[in-house]
């Protein structure tokens, strides 16, 4: 009812949701200082679910939309970044799971295909430090880095993705 009634699709809930998820599932994992920025952050992610957004006027609508899109995206990333870094570390073994996106779509009833997605952008991300900054900073979308990391999948990953995130952000 809360995602319906502050405008957000319940598909955006769960993809939310699986951020809490994993850094619940993986907080013996994790330095106490990530866990506090995690927490934070779904903390504010919960308060927003309560956004009187009828109360904004247009500018304060159009603003809070562009901000929100640009920090969903870096979300998108830090996801994707996350569950590569699970995949490598072999956290789910023993789950049944085959893979970090199955176990993660088995959480939270989301599309496998999507979280692989995810994973291989994690990937990619970790193969470049460039192209990993311009991701997570909003040089350039996760929606483009995808594109971006999919086109380069067998390229030298530093040069492709440098090209590809040059051309991206020049247009």
């Amino acid at each position: 009812i809360r995602a319906q009634t502050c405008g957000t699709s319940w598909k955006t809930m769960f993809e939310i949701s699986n951020i809490r998820l994993l850094f619940m599932h993986f907080t013996g994992m994790m330095l106490p200082m990530s866990s506090e920025i995690i927490e934070g952050a779904v903390d504010a992610i919960d308060a927003l679910s309560t956004l009187p957004i009828d109360d904004l006027d247009a500018a304060h609508s159009t603003a809070a939309l562009t901000a929100l899109k640009q920090t969903s995206s870096k979300l998108a990333a830090t996801i994707a970044r996350l569950t590569h870094h699970v995949d490598v570390t072999g956290a789910i073994v023993g789950t049944g799971s085959r893979d970090a996106a199955d176990w993660l779509a088995r959480q939270t009833g989301t599309s496998t295909r999507r979280n692989r997605t995810a994973a291989d952008l994690g990937a990619a991300m970790a193969r470049s430090d460039e192209f990993s900054d311009a991701v997570v900073h909003g040089a350039i979308s996760s929606e483009q880095a995808t594109a971006i990391a999919a086109a380069a999948a067998d390229a030298t990953i530093d040069d492709a993705l440098a090209d590809a995130a040059g051309a991206w952000t020049a247009a």
